[in-house]
C-alpha cells in the first residue's frame, strides 16, 4: 500500500521533503536502540531485535548492516557477534587498503552481496594459485597476494575465514578465454574504471588479472 504524502503531513504538520531527510537522525537511531520497532519493516522480528541488541545502531550504516546480518548465511557464521565485537574494539581486525572502500564499513566482515566470491575462485598465494574453498578450509594457507592502492602486488595475512553458503551467480568470459563466475554485485578491478560491479562491466573494460 502506498502512503500518500498528505497523511504524513496531516500528522506532522510539516511538508515532507524526501531529499532532506538526514541519514543519521539521532531520534530515529535511538528509536531502534530502544527497540521501539513495531511496524518497522525488517526490524520488528525477534532476529532483528537480537542483532540490534548485539551491534547497537549508531549510524545509518549500522541500520543496513543489521538487515544484512539477519540473513541465514551471516547468522550461521555468527557475523553479527563479530560485527558487534569489532565495533566495540573487542576483537582485532586489520583494514586491507585495496578493498577498504568495500569492507571497512562492515569492519572487514563479508556481509554484503558485493563481498561474495564462489568457492572455485582462484586466489594467488605465495605458493601459487589456490581455490577460495581450499583457502577457507585449509588453515595451512596463511596469506594471499593482493593488489594495493599503488597497483603493486603485496602479500597479506588471512585474518578470518568464512563460508557464505549458496549464492546466485553468473559467468563472465574474457578475451583470453578465461571465465569468471561471480555474483552480479561482485566488484571487479579494471584498469580503466577502477572497481566496477560485475553486472555493470562493459565489453571494452580491461580487467586486472594476476
Amino acid at each position: 500500500m502506498k502512503i500518500k504524502p498528505g497523511i504524513v503531513e496531516s500528522i506532522s504538520q510539516e511538508t515532507l521533503d524526501m531529499t532532506k531527510i538526514p541519514m543519521n537522525d539521532k531520534k530515529c537511531l535511538n528509536k531502534l536502540n530502544d527497540l521501539d520497532v513495531f511496524g518497522i519493516f525488517q526490524f520488528e522480528t525477534k532476529v532483528a531485535i537480537g542483532i540490534i541488541n548485539e551491534i547497537g545502531i549508531d549510524t545509518f550504516e549500522d541500520m543496513y548492516a543489521a538487515t544484512t546480518l539477519g540473513r541465514p548465511d551471516p547468522l550461521s557464521s555468527n557475523l553479527h557477534v563479530k560485527y558487534g565485537q569489532r565495533k566495540r574494539n573487542e576483537e582485532y581486525w586489520e583494514s586491507i587498503p585495496v578493498i577498504s572502500d568495500i569492507m571497512d564499513q562492515s569492519y572487514g566482515l563479508p556481509i554484503f552481496q558485493e563481498s561474495c566470491c564462489i568457492g572455485e575462485t582462484l586466489i594467488s598465494t605465495p605458493d601459487g594459485k589456490a581455490s577460495l574453498k581450499d583457502i577457507v578450509e585449509n588453515e595451512s594457507i596463511e596469506s594471499v597476494i593482493c593488489v594495493n592502492d599503488e597497483n603493486d602486488l603485496v602479500e597479506r595475512k588471512i585474518l578470518q575465514r568464512h563460508k557464505m553458503g549458496k549464492k546466485e551467480v553468473f559467468e563472465l568470459t574474457l578475451d583470453n578465454g578465461c571465465k569468471v563466475t561471480c555474483t552480479s554485485d561482485h566488484k571487479i578491478l579494471t584498469s580503466n574504471r577502477g572497481y566496477v560491479q560485475a553486472e555493470f562491466l562493459e565489453e571494452n573494460d580491461d580487467i586486472v588479472c594476476t
